[in-house]
């Protein structure tokens, strides 16, 4: 029995140790290779995503940079166009300054046309009427030849003065 125990023991190791070298075979030449592939295709996922991630980042960084960028851009044109706005309004404020000094000076000018116009009615209407009226108050006048005389000196008299 100790012959056959030892031989059952023997056979059972032996048999053990082909299951386990046969696992072993089989485990290195099947899995060990899709395990190593599993194992590489996550390394290189993992690798892509920190790229990823870094790009991610620059891109966040340039994003931040336009966002900045475009900020001051903004203010700087909300300044220009306050500049814009002052200026529109002095401009507008100077046009209705000139305008208001044309109109004024138009209503200068109108005036100063009626007023002519007006004189030159009443020299047309009235000088032929006055002169006639002088006329006949000078001929009353200088009917004495004395009369006609002494004014005739005295209009020289003031034309010599001058």
């Amino acid at each position: 029995m100790l012959g056959s125990d030892l031989i059952s023991i023997f056979f059972r190791l032996l048999n053990f140790i082909i299951l386990i070298v046969a696992g072993v075979y089989l485990f290195k030449r099947y899995a060990v290779g899709a395990i190593q592939n599993l194992i590489i295709e996550r390394q290189q996922k993992i690798d892509d995503t920190k790229q990823e991630i870094v790009l991610l980042k620059r891109q966040e960084l340039r994003c931040e940079q336009e966002l900045v960028d475009q900020q001051v851009a903004y203010q700087e044109l909300g300044k220009k166009v306050e500049q814009w706005h002052q200026q529109v309004a002095a401009v507008a404020r100077e046009s209705e300054k000139q305008t208001l000094a044309l109109n004024r000076a138009l209503q200068h000018v109108s005036v100063v046309q009626n007023q002519y116009m007006v004189a030159r009615q009443v020299k047309r209407l009235v000088l032929p009427q006055a002169l006639s009226d002088a006329r006949l108050v000078m001929i009353k006048e200088f009917a004495a030849p004395e009369k006609g005389e002494l004014f005739v000196a005295q209009i020289i008299k003031h034309v010599e003065r001058r």
